[in-house]
């Protein structure tokens, strides 16, 4: 039983936004109907900020600031990179591009949602906090993606109307270089700014937890819808280091699944509020 638990909060949080659990919210269903959102308690984003320490009202607008460039990673980040693994998939040589005697050639994803999700960082970039390694990451980012929009739709035009038939590989030898610059420009200021938003919305989430802890205790549902989501996100981001090691640190792994799956066990058997 806790292993399912251990699995479904972790698929969770693989599936949903960098700090969310669809288990725990199915398990403090109860609680809630009983209680408000508890974003001010916690200086989250959204509600009225009296009666909030100046500390909590930083990170009130650090959570405002952080979730344009959630929203726009969320959004664009895994699709440019399958973008480009279609594109590239049939190429013999991805460096020289196509030769148009490939059995087949793939046209790349376009984008969607690009003029709005990036409105909404342009719009939060010079706002406080300023976070210098956050703004020139995400200012990379959305100049690549602002590039790469209309030459997806070109490519993918061309590709799907098999144009290359008719010029005889023109069009594709001639969109192939700007479309790996674009990407690799991408891919620079992805690297940039997840790293960026990995950092800060971390910690930001640590205060937020001694802050529940301190209010409402460490065996209360609160405590535990934040602290699980926490672990398991750094359980997810081993698991994914092992995998990509030619010798996976397996005791290490197996440890963190155990202390894990104790503290499933932990608010199982603790948790109050219900």
């Amino acid at each position: 039983m806790k292993r399912s638990i251990l699995l479904l909060v972790v698929g969770a949080v693989a599936l949903s936004s960098p700090y969310g659990c669809k288990a725990l919210k199915k398990a403090k269903k109860a609680y809630d109907k009983k209680k408000n959102k508890d974003n001010n308690d916690q200086g989250g984003g959204g509600g009225g900020e009296s009666g909030l320490s100046p500390e909590e009202q930083k990170d009130r607008a650090l959570s405002r600031k952080l979730k344009a460039y959630i929203d726009i990673s969320n959004s664009l980040t895994s699709r440019v990179y399958d973008s480009r693994r279609r594109y590239t998939r049939n190429l013999k040589d991805p460096k020289k591009g196509p030769t148009c005697k490939e059995r087949y050639l793939y046209a790349p994803y376009t984008l969607s949602s690009v003029a709005r999700l990036t409105k909404a960082v342009d719009k939060v970039q010079s706002a406080e906090p300023r976070l210098k390694d956050l703004e020139a990451g995400a200012a990379k980012y959305i100049a690549a993606v602002r590039t790469l929009e209309p030459l997806l739709k070109k490519a993918k035009r061309y590709y799907d109307q098999k144009d290359w038939k008719e010029d005889k590989c023109k069009g594709a030898k001639e969109m192939h270089p700007k479309l790996m610059a674009a990407w690799a420009n991408f891919e620079a200021g992805a690297g940039m700014m997840d790293k960026a938003i990995k950092k800060y919305n971390l910690a930001l989430h640590y205060r937020l937890l001694g802050r529940v802890a301190k209010r409402f205790g460490k065996n209360s549902y609160r405590y535990y819808h934040k602290k699980i989501p926490l672990d398991a996100r750094e359980l997810l981001e081993e698991l994914r280091f092992q995998s990509r090691e030619k010798k996976p640190d397996v005791e290490k792994v197996a440890a963190m699944v155990k202390k894990f799956d104790a503290l499933v066990v932990e608010m199982n058997d603790k948790a109050k509020g219900r």
